[in-house]
């Protein structure tokens, strides 16, 4: 018996199809908010995943996914002519470092990854305008699909001015216990608000643009701090008046939201400061309404394999 258990293990390491992929989340966005007469958002990757395994089926078929997850898989098929029924013959598992409805991306990633896990399983060719496509099928998508900073439309897409800039920058993200969905948060209402800071905004997205032009970090901080004191207009946050106090206390680069989740994101330059800044927000009473932090990096990975045994 042992010895055909080791036999099997060795075929299906030799013969069976493994895909795994990953997808970073973010922390909110840096900006966001109406240029034109269109909402925009730059978005940054952090170092946090959902991946995404796909195997062939070997103790009957497993999807562990959500609706979402469900939909883009049938987008990819759709698109890249898979036979529907092939996703009958799939394991397909979901493990994810991302908080669900707080503002990091959850959804993006996962739909992301899903669609880049199946496309090389079936060695099918994935175009990034493609991903971009499927992603915005489903639902407004955050710009940390993009190999840099890219201020995005992230309703239609229309919109992908490239800065071509990957700045690193350490983030201590600040976690409420409240979550909020994305899809029941945005409506005519709040829509408006966003849009009625339109001229407000248009100067957020100039330091924004001017950080980009000098690759300034201290610029980048300052154009994410005026974002997120317009969005206290729209969705509060708590302790924020305590938030900026801190930022003047403490070199930090900058403070950062989720426009429409509940996350913060502290930017700070260097590692050395975590140990100081951590003990600050405690001393600040900070921690009994954000109760979790993580330290986070950037980055810019995008949704992309990790393992892909066809190609072992």
């Amino acid at each position: 018996m042992k010895k055909i258990k080791d036999w099997l293990k060795r075929y299906r390491r030799l013969f069976m199809k493994k895909v795994i992929a990953k997808c970073p989340g973010s922390c909110g966005e840096l900006i966001q908010g109406f240029l034109g007469q269109t909402s925009k958002l730059v978005s940054y990757g952090v170092n946090r995943y959902t991946t995404i395994t796909i195997e062939d089926q070997v103790n009957g078929n497993q999807h562990d996914w959500q609706p979402k997850m469900k939909q883009a898989a049938q987008l990819t098929c759709q698109y890249l002519s898979i036979p529907l029924e092939q996703l009958n013959h799939l394991n397909i598992k979901k493990e994810s470092e991302l908080p669900e409805a707080k503002g990091l991306s959850s959804s993006t990633a996962d739909i992301a990854a899903t669609v880049t896990a199946l496309a090389a399983y079936f060695q099918k060719k994935l175009p990034f305008d493609l991903l971009l496509q499927i992603c915005l099928e489903i639902e407004a998508t955050d710009s940390l699909l993009f190999p840099s900073l890219t201020l995005f439309a992230q309703n239609s897409g229309h919109c992908q001015l490239s800065s071509g800039w990957r700045p690193k920058f350490y983030v201590l993200m600040l976690e409420p216990s409240e979550t909020l969905v994305t899809e029941e948060f945005h409506g005519i209402q709040t829509d408006t608000l966003f849009y009625e800071q339109r001229h407000s905004f248009q100067q957020v997205f100039e330091v924004y643009d001017q950080a980009v032009q000098t690759q300034s970090l201290s610029l980048l901080g300052k154009a994410a701090t005026e974002s997120a004191k317009l969005n206290q207009n729209i969705l509060k946050k708590p302790k924020f008046e305590q938030l900026l106090e801190l930022k003047e206390e403490f070199p930090l680069l900058g403070i950062n939201v989720a426009h429409s989740g509940t996350v913060v994101g502290l930017m700070f330059e260097h590692l050395g400061l975590l140990q100081p800044l951590q003990t600050l927000v405690r001393l600040k009473g900070l921690n009994h309404v954000y109760p979790r932090t993580t330290c986070l990096t950037t980055c810019y990975e995008g949704a992309h394999l990790a393992v892909n045994s066809l190609e072992d």
